[in-house]
């Protein structure tokens, strides 16, 4: 009774039905019974391959799927997302730091072609400080020279409309007046700078939040390849004491090389030099790129100037497209990082997280144009409705 009972646990559990037999085998030679032949061996032998393919087959029975069951938990499950290692961005700051990493690595093996590795060391290093050189000068420039007269001519223009059109007015921190009471809509026949006033960007607030909206999330892009170039390369990538080890072949490809390690004075280098210099400069852009778009004057000019703000924000690229070598190129794109989830499972974060951002940039743009945005101070919003009727009649033309 006893022998038939663990047989039948054998049968139920057939990936230990080896072991089974040999306990069985046991039980039987301390009992003083004889081994019948074929009763306890070769049965579960013949049966083995029969009950594999029940196995396969019934992939509901949850005693026999023990040992799959722990090992699709190890993977993740089923629907587990595995990322492979993945090239740096191409741009000036992914090109800079492929080349410290596969020049320090190459001259820690071998002493040929050194001199020319520091050059491509020192010249990569150099294009990353002169794209933030020049986006430095740009904001600078930007803020003496086409911000600050935009603000001033939009808040000249929005004072001589409060003081036409309203009866009582008060002075705001600039010394312009704003509109007390109610608005008297007669006197708008006799203004003069009906269409200049028309065609400021906060008279048409949907529009103006769009393209708020739109320059905030390129800018959010580039923050995210900030992030993600820490994670993977500072975070992820484990820390060695020297260069020796930084790099592996990937797989049986032998011109791709994955980052293996970097030592913490090159992890620090990346972090201080690049890193943080690049979102402190993308952050600068978000703001001074929103108050720059609010002081335009005429729609024409509102696309022209975002687009003007995503040539600042990404001379990175265009600088690595112009005078970055082919060889170096083709050197950053066989460099791959070890990826910051190298699994990701099927989870609310995984599907949704990166909607996140959306939310962020939407919060921004409110929180900019109803309480950040000093280029018309204690604004109105009053010429949206002003215009309204005035404004029909240009788009019937």
């Amino acid at each position: 009774k006893e022998l038939g009972s663990n047989f039948g646990l054998a049968a139920s559990r057939w990936e230990t039905r080896l072991e089974v037999q040999d306990e069985l085998r046991g039980m039987q030679l301390r009992q003083g019974e004889p081994m019948q032949a074929g009763s306890l061996e070769m049965a579960p032998l013949k049966g083995r391959g029969s009950s594999r393919r029940r196995h396969k087959k019934d992939s509901g029975s949850s005693s026999s799927s023990s040992s799959s069951s722990s090992d699709s938990d190890s993977t993740g499950g089923e629907d587990a997302a595995k990322q492979q290692p993945h090239p740096i961005e191409e741009n000036t700051f992914g090109m800079a730091i492929c080349s410290m990493v596969r020049d320090l690595y190459f001259m820690s093996k071998t002493e040929q072609t050194v001199c020319a590795r520091m050059v491509r060391m020192a010249m990569s290093f150099g294009l990353v400080v002169l794209t933030m050189v020049l986006q430095a000068y740009l904001l600078v420039q930007i803020k003496l020279y086409v911000t600050a007269p935009a603000v001033l001519d939009i808040r000249a223009l929005y004072h001589e409309f409060q003081a036409h059109m309203y009866a009582e007015h008060k002075l705001t921190v600039n010394g312009n007046y704003r509109g007390v009471g109610a608005i008297n809509m007669t006197n708008f026949e006799t203004f003069e700078n009906k269409l200049e006033v028309c065609q400021i960007t906060l008279s048409q607030p949907t529009f103006i939040w769009v393209i708020l909206l739109i320059w905030t999330l390129t800018c959010i892009g580039d923050l995210r390849e900030v992030y993600q170039t820490f994670s993977c390369v500072i975070v992820n990538t484990p820390t060695v004491k020297t260069m020796k080890s930084s790099l592996r072949t990937n797989g049986s490809d032998d011109h791709e090389k994955v980052i293996t390690g970097v030592t913490m004075v090159l992890k620090v280098l990346i972090v201080i030099l690049m890193l943080i210099p690049r979102a402190v400069i993308t952050l600068i852009l978000i703001f001074l790129g929103c108050r720059w778009l609010v002081a335009t004057t005429e729609f024409s000019d509102l696309i022209l100037n975002a687009v003007a703000l995503e040539f600042i924000l990404h001379l990175k690229d265009g600088l690595y497209m112009v005078v970055v070598p082919m060889r170096n190129k083709i050197d950053l794109q066989n460099t791959l990082v070890i990826p910051a989830n190298p699994t990701t499972l099927p989870t609310w974060k995984s599907f949704v997280g990166s909607f996140v951002w959306f939310m962020v940039a939407t919060v921004w743009v409110y929180v900019y144009l109803f309480y950040l945005q000093s280029v018309l101070p204690e604004y109105n919003w009053d010429v949206q409705s002003t215009c309204a009727e005035w404004m029909k009649k240009f788009r019937t033309l």
